[in-house]
């Protein structure tokens, strides 16, 4: 998995953001406001500061597939348990 690396913007972003590059999927987390001081300004500007991982699409499909279908075998092994309990 990608290595986290600390980015800032104007605008908080969505912490899992799928839909704005058709090659990579963005996973932010830890946001926190902060003033940042711009050349020529005379006020500071407000940024979001926050942890951001870039993972190619590829590599996102085949994390999320994996971790589906453990989560279904996990729930199936808790419906047949379920259903051994109750007999």
């Amino acid at each position: 998995m990608a290595q986290w690396r600390t980015a800032h913007c104007t605008e908080k972003l969505p912490e899992l953001d799928t839909a704005s590059s058709p090659t990579t999927v963005y996973r932010r987390k830890d946001f926190k406001q902060v003033s940042w001081e711009s050349m020529g300004e005379e006020d500071p500007v407000q940024m979001w500061e926050f942890q951001e991982q870039e993972i190619p699409r590829e590599e996102w499909d085949q994390y999320n597939s994996t971790s589906t279908q453990q989560i279904m075998q996990t729930l199936n092994d808790l419906k047949a348990d379920v259903a051994f309990l109750s007999l």
